[in-house]
């Protein structure tokens, strides 16, 4: 299948109606803290199942799931180790089958969070990319160089303040993390990766999920590294976004003021218009 082609309704989940997220009431769900099945503490897929008809009730008509994939759970969820995997503390991928039938069975959608812009720095891909500088995987993330040996590479500042650059003393280089520094940034300019990826909403399509929320989506493809980005050249790139994509996301602001703010306080995120005209068709709403 060609990144670029609609994709089909799954078995499990009804046909597709784009049109319904311009109008559907949706409810945020953060699995760890919603509720608790089982007693040991921690939320669960079972305890969202007992909620469904209250939910329904108070008229939500589609369910956003925080991550719940398998993480080290750092940053509770955000940090993917395995895209394929139930974290075992919110229950199996049955129970995950199970929340995805009897939410259709009420005639509700469900929606997955997908962490796309880094994984862990647990993932498999990571552990073997940070291996060696000859690594297959290395170019996976972005690695670098440093200036003048000790420096970082340039003067980008993560989302969260501060240098997004972290330096690994094992092989000398610097990797970059739009977040934290547990957090590295996939490399969307490697085809494996962006194939990767896409592959992973095709699974999850297949299992039942209706869709999803893009997290951090504007910041998914990096500018290529130079060594200092001036803000001139921020905001004049990150001006050219253009409109016209559906997603549920954390997508950039389109006011000039606001992307004013944003380059200026963080010089990575210049090429979401890449992202935007790339293979992620999946959301489109037209």
């Amino acid at each position: 299948m060609s990144p670029d082609e609609p994709l089909a309704a799954s078995p499990m989940s009804p046909a597709l109606d784009t049109a319904r997220w311009k109008r559907t009431t949706t409810y945020q769900i953060y699995p760890r803290s919603f509720a608790d099945a089982n007693g040991d503490g921690i939320g669960d897929f079972a305890g969202i199942r007992v909620k469904l008809d209250y939910l329904q009730w108070l008229g939500v008509e589609t369910l956003w799931l925080s991550p719940f994939f398998e993480s080290s759970q750092v940053d509770f969820g955000h940090d993917v180790s395995d895209y394929y995997a139930i974290a075992p503390e919110y229950g199996t991928m049955d129970d995950c089958h199970a929340l995805i039938r009897e939410v259709h069975a009420r005639g509700m959608k469900i929606v997955f969070d997908m962490v796309l812009n880094h994984t862990s720095d647990r993932h498999p891909w990571f552990l073997d990319s940070r291996s060696s500088r000859d690594s297959p995987k290395r170019d996976f993330y972005i690695w670098r160089d440093g200036r003048r040996g000790k420096n970082p590479p340039n003067n980008w500042r993560s989302m969260l303040g501060g240098s997004g650059w972290h330096h690994d003393a094992r092989t000398g280089q610097w990797c970059w993390a739009s977040f934290l520094g547990f957090q590295p940034g996939l490399n969307y300019r490697r085809p494996e990766v962006k194939a990767a990826r896409l592959d992973t909403v095709r699974h999850w399509l297949a299992e039942g999920m209706d869709g999803l929320r893009l997290d951090i989506f504007n910041a998914i493809f990096k500018g290529r590294v130079v060594r200092r980005q001036s803000v001139l050249v921020a905001r004049r790139q990150a001006t050219t976004t253009g409109r016209g994509s559906f997603t549920v996301s954390e997508v950039a602001p389109t006011r000039p003021s606001s992307w004013r703010r944003c380059s200026s306080r963080c010089g990575p995120c210049l090429s979401s218009t890449t992202a935007k005209r790339s293979a992620w068709r999946i959301t489109r709403s037209r």
